[in-house]
């Protein structure tokens, strides 16, 4: 099965959110200040992530923000 990473990010509201799947019902669990695990009630499985204030904690020079968040991407292929 071929899944694909949903993006969104809303500059006025400055939150960046990343989804292994379309929504569906879930509660957010703060995991560092202002980051948040997106978690589906039916099954607590982890779906995704919220980060606020996300171009904020970019600073000048370092365009890469940390996340505590453990992924392997060895297995990463296009999806056509």
């Amino acid at each position: 099965m071929s899944r694909s990473l949903l993006v969104s990010y809303d500059k006025e509201a400055d939150v960046l959110e990343i989804r292994s799947e379309e929504p569906a019902p879930s509660f957010g669990e703060e995991i560092q200040d202002g980051v948040f695990q997106i978690v589906r009630e039916d099954d607590n499985r982890v779906i995704g992530l919220t980060v606020v204030d996300f171009a904020k904690r970019q600073t000048k020079g370092k365009p890469m923000l940390k996340l505590p968040i453990a992924c392997d991407l060895s297995q990463l292929a296009l999806v056509k």
